[in-house]
């Protein structure tokens, strides 16, 4: 029992982060969409759910691959071109 309490209260606190996350990122796009630095072609909190499940992935991947297989930089970079096309940002 205290171990499935233990969990649900993990779950929860760990959905609330994603969550405060999440809106800190959309925050952060709609005032760039404000500003015309990004475009508007995307919901804001889609695409700030997708960085914060990118993160979330790389934390799982950290913990349980080695190092070499991760590619940390490989995906970093993808995930920036990515966030480029989505926010239609010329850089």
């Amino acid at each position: 029992m205290f171990f499935q309490r233990l969990s649900t209260d993990l779950v929860g606190g760990l959905f609330c982060i994603q969550k405060k996350c999440s809106k800190i990122y959309a925050d952060i796009i709609e005032k760039g969409e404000r500003l015309g630095e990004f475009s508007t072609k995307y919901n804001s909190e889609i695409i700030a759910r997708s960085i914060s499940t990118f993160m979330d992935g790389l934390a799982l991947d950290h913990a349980i691959l080695p190092e070499e297989e991760l590619k940390l930089k490989e995906q970093s970079i993808f995930f920036v071109e990515y966030l480029k096309l989505a926010l239609e940002v010329n850089v």
